[in-house]
């Protein structure tokens, strides 16, 4: 058996512990490394998250009406529908005409009242548009060519549309009335109608108009109370 020299075990000890050494600092080294990773990952991920979450508000759906033609087919994007409580297509079709309709029929602006008689008719049925022109008429004392003349001007202004039913509405709106440089005057009315749809007009110029056929059947207004 050899016998180890006191000289050669010191520096048998002496390779080890560096050999040692140099083992722990690799995996020290190793270890500082794999959390600088796991760090940069996270900062990231947050970051990620945080630009969806920025992103987020802009990304929003807007409904559109979707006009189609009846006679051709052609199909036509309107507006966007914006407001605090949405509402059905249909139920904002519904509003806009009805509403076109009571100011037409209700209004007066002596230049336009042929015309505005003419899409008041368009908008009728037979028997409700025989009625209209039996209040206009000028041999009706109350007609508003009577009334209000050349001189005076009537706007509508629509307060609330209700349904009491899908094809019935009533319509409360207030009448201002002004005659020359007097004051106006306000007056609050309510309406009841009742509407349906029907094929579009025949011809070019009234289906710009009325492209939907919209009709109204019945129509009565009285003053509010």
């Amino acid at each position: 058996m050899a016998v180890v020299k006191a000289q050669d075990k010191e520096k048998y000890f002496g390779t080890a512990r560096t050999w040692e050494y140099d083992r722990m600092r690799a995996a020290i080294q190793s270890k500082r490394l794999a959390w600088g990773v796991a760090s940069g990952a996270c900062a990231l991920a947050v970051m990620s998250v945080g630009a969806v979450a920025m992103l987020t508000p802009l990304k929003t759906v807007q409904p559109y009406v979707i006009r189609v033609d009846k006679s051709s087919g052609e199909t036509q994007i309107i507006t966007a529908l914006k407001g605090p409580q949405p509402r059905t297509y249909d139920d904002a079709v519904n509003r806009y005409f009805i509403s076109q309709y009571v100011r037409l029929r209700e209004g007066w602006l002596n230049d336009a009242a042929r015309e505005n008689a003419y899409t008041v008719i368009l908008m009728s049925d037979q028997p409700e548009s025989g009625r209209y022109l039996g209040s206009v008429q000028s041999s009706n004392r109350n007609a508003p060519s009577n009334i209000y003349g050349e001189k005076g001007y009537v706007s509508i202004a629509i307060r609330t549309i209700s349904f009491l039913s899908p094809t019935v509405a009533q319509v409360r709106y207030t009448k201002i009335i002004t005659f020359g440089q007097n004051a106006p005057v306000a007056q609050n009315w309510n309406a009841i109608l009742t509407f349906k749809y029907t094929t579009a007009p025949e011809h070019e110029k009234d289906r710009n108009i009325n492209p939907l056929g919209f009709q109204v059947v019945n129509y009565r207004s009285d003053p509010e109370a």
